[in-house]
């Protein structure tokens, strides 16, 4: 079965830091502000059974910030769309690796219950995994010797570290 990708920050996601006042039925408010959703929609990224994918969609993820830094993200099956009744759209990503663009997804006509729903489906069943920032540079300095990020879309402060 397929997998899908969310950039998160750690700490909310972190079950051993849930407080004590959140149930075991629920998320830490955190959560919900991490997912960032913007006009009832949210990011996600498909990944591949084998995750022979996965690299790209890093790679795109990080080449789209100021700077490379460590990368935080959870892993979910993607039957978990189906499960909460969600609906989700293939769209076009906006990443300077463009060849990485095709594997974005959107959560669409989301509402607030919606939402919260995910939210606690993830937080107790993605895989949580922490991208070093060492492993971040050498792919963003691979895939850009290579030509495959567009050097237009990239921040300098990303140039100035992953370029010759």
């Amino acid at each position: 079965m397929s997998r899908l990708l969310i950039k998160v920050t750690r700490r909310p996601w972190d079950q051993s830091q849930r407080p004590e006042h959140v149930p075991v039925d629920d998320v830490p408010a955190d959560c919900l502000n991490d997912l960032r959703v913007r006009e009832n929609e949210l990011s996600l990224w498909h990944i591949e059974e084998d995750e022979k994918n996965l690299n790209e969609v890093l790679t795109a993820l990080a080449a789209a910030r100021d700077f490379p830094d460590k990368m935080d993200i959870l892993l979910f099956d993607s039957s978990i769309i189906e499960k909460l009744s969600l609906k989700l759209r293939s769209t076009l990503g906006k990443t300077p690796r463009a060849d990485a663009n095709a594997w974005h997804r959107d959560l669409v006509e989301l509402s607030g219950r919606k939402l919260i729903d995910f939210a606690i489906t993830v937080f107790y069943s993605a895989e949580s995994r922490r991208v070093p920032e060492s492993s971040i540079i050498s792919l963003l300095k691979v895939a850009y010797d290579a030509g495959l990020l567009d050097k237009s879309m990239l921040k300098s402060d990303m140039v100035k570290k992953i370029g010759n």
